[in-house]
């Protein structure tokens, strides 16, 4: 099982905001998602958190996070913490 925690882009990458989430779904099990340009909600945050624990392998290249994704830079380090982390 998989899972990917994506944000939204739609307004200003709108062709990439469609191929996005089926790429995600293609490479996972299960997708969360989140309004974009918005903060990773706390139900969110722990939906992921649940599916992630399930996972043998978390992929996450992105090494910097914004204010916004902060609860994202907090599930990469939760997976390297568990010795999934893949940075790809």
């Amino acid at each position: 099982a998989g899972a990917a925690v994506e944000r939204g882009s739609g307004q200003h990458f709108p062709q990439l905001a469609q191929k996005i989430p089926r790429l995600l779904q293609a490479l996972a099990a299960e997708v969360v998602s989140e309004e974009p340009f918005q903060p990773v909600g706390e139900a969110s945050f722990r939906q992921a958190a649940e599916i992630m624990a399930r996972c043998r392998r978390v992929l996450c290249p992105v090494e910097r996070f914004g204010p916004m994704n902060e609860k994202n830079r907090l599930l990469r380090r939760m997976a390297e913490e568990a010795g999934k982390l893949d940075v790809g």
